[in-house]
C-alpha cells in the first residue's frame, strides 16, 4: 500500500499502513488470511483501524490483540468502562453494540468503537517457551482482544490507544467521541481501497488500491 501523512510533520505526527496476505508457507499458514490495517499518531494518541479481515478457518477464532500484561501481583487492577477490576481469575465480554473503554494494568487506555466484541481475561496462562525447546512457561496475565469469530469475511475494528492515562481522562475522551463537534478525530474512509483519517486540519491516509 501507499501511505502518507499530509504536510511536513516528521517528528511530531506519524502513521503506518499494511496490506497483508498470508503466504502459504506451511499447513498452519493459510493464504486465505488477509487484512488491511493502519495506525495514525496524533498528539500522543494512536488511532488504529482494521478492515477486510478474512480467512476460511472454521475451527479457531480470529482476534485482534489489544493488550497482554504480566501481573506481578494478581490484584493489580484494570478498568472496564470506569469499573475497576481486581478479581483473579476473571473473564468478561463487552457489549459490541456500544462504545467501550479499558485501562490496562500499566495505565494504557483503549477506546474501542462499537461493533467490536472484546474479551477480557485475568488468569494464569501457559505458553510454549520462546526459545523453541518444547518446554512451557506459566504466568499470571491481564489481557484483552477483539473477537472477530471464526472464518470472518471483511471484519474490521476501530480503536484508540492512549498511553499514560487515567479513568477521568478516559471518561472525558469517551464523552467527547459521541459527537462530531467534540470528537478527537473523524474517520473519512475505512475499506479495501483506503483508510483516511482527519485530525484538526490534517489528513492521514493509507491507499491500498487506486480509487
Amino acid at each position: 500500500s501507499e501511505y502518507y501523512l499530509d504536510a511536513n510533520l516528521e517528528g511530531n505526527y506519524g502513521m503506518f499502513g499494511m496490506d497483508f496476505t498470508q503466504k502459504a508457507i506451511s499447513s498452519t499458514h493459510s493464504a486465505s488470511f488477509k487484512f488491511k490495517k493502519s495506525v495514525f499518531c496524533f498528539d500522543g494518541k494512536l488511532i488504529c483501524l482494521g478492515s477486510n479481515i478474512s480467512n476460511n478457518n472454521t475451527s479457531q477464532i480470529t482476534a485482534t490483540n489489544l493488550f497482554q500484561n504480566y501481573l506481578d501481583v494478581t490484584s493489580t487492577p484494570i478498568v472496564i468502562n470506569n469499573a475497576e477490576k481486581t478479581t483473579f481469575p476473571y473473564t468478561n465480554i463487552t457489549d459490541a453494540t456500544v462504545n467501550n473503554w479499558l485501562i490496562d494494568a500499566v495505565k494504557t487506555g483503549y477506546y474501542v468503537k462499537s461493533g467490536s466484541e472484546i474479551t477480557i481475561d485475568r488468569k494464569s496462562q501457559t505458553s510454549p517457551n520462546e526459545n523453541g525447546n518444547g518446554t512451557f512457561t506459566n504466568g499470571n496475565f491481564a489481557s484483552a482482544y477483539i473477537n472477530h469469530g471464526t472464518n470472518p469475511t471483511d471484519a474490521g475494528y476501530e480503536y484508540v490507544i492512549i498511553p499514560e492515562t487515567n479513568a477521568s481522562e478516559m471518561v472525558t475522551f469517551s464523552a467527547d467521541m459521541q459527537t462530531d463537534e467534540t470528537a478527537f478525530y473523524k474517520v473519512i474512509q475505512k475499506d479495501k481501497t483506503a483508510h483516511i483519517v482527519r485530525y484538526k486540519n490534517m489528513i492521514g491516509y493509507s491507499l491500498f488500491e487506486a480509487g
